[in-house]
């Protein structure tokens, strides 16, 4: 959180005291340099959106069997890590869907609908509309 804001807040007077000179500071970088630099951040917010895919998927099976789960019992714990890796798998695709839209197109609204779309065929999208419209019918 801090690093990006303390990232924004230095580029921002970078441009404003600065100007046309730290251009040519940036233009001094080799390009190969610049590739790696962006290869790894890269790596890295893949990384991390990942994990918080891995904990959401977690919380929300977790969450929704709270009440239920006998942790004595081996079965019930099997089929609980069957349903997390089922919908991690279903999350991970539609992300992904979503992800190499995005990045072939270069448009972010068409991979949002994308993922959209991949989630109401592939995810659950369609049985939770159908359970939103029943919950909100007179």
């Amino acid at each position: 959180g801090a690093s990006v804001v303390f990232l924004g807040i230095g580029k921002i007077l970078l441009a404003v005291f600065l100007g046309k000179s730290a251009l040519t500071l940036l233009d001094a970088f080799p390009l190969s340099v610049l590739g790696v630099m962006l290869a790894i951040a890269g790596q890295e917010l893949a990384t991390t959106g990942f994990t918080l895919l891995v904990k959401s998927v977690g919380d929300e099976v977790d969450n929704k069997y709270q009440n239920e789960i006998d942790i004595e019992d081996p079965r019930i714990m099997a089929d609980i890590s069957k349903l997390k890796s089922h919908l991690l798998r279903q999350n991970t695709v539609i992300a992904t869907i979503t992800a190499m839209v995005i990045i072939s197109l270069g448009k972010t609204h068409y991979g949002a609908l994308s993922g959209w779309i991949a989630h109401m065929i592939y995810g659950s999208g369609i049985s939770d509309v159908i359970s939103w419209y029943r919950s909100h019918r007179y």
